[in-house]
């Protein structure tokens, strides 16, 4: 039996500094190679880490982080 491959469906979860609040992107549906048309406004203080997680998104599993 023959295997689909399985392209990913991704998004990314970005969190900024110490603030709590995570903002999600929208998810791109089988793609190797997404882009989003998306924004944030954030204010660049010293010492502050801006976090991006990519993930893909699964509806049968937990989604997978891959980066």
């Amino acid at each position: 039996k023959r295997f689909k491959t399985d392209i990913p469906d991704v998004y990314c979860k970005v969190k900024y500094g110490s603030n709590p609040k995570v903002w999600e992107t929208s998810t791109i549906n089988n793609s190797l190679t997404p882009s989003w048309n998306e924004s944030r406004k954030y204010e660049l203080l010293h010492n502050q880490v801006l976090n991006v997680d990519v993930y893909d998104a699964n509806k049968r599993s937990s989604d997978e982080l891959l980066g």
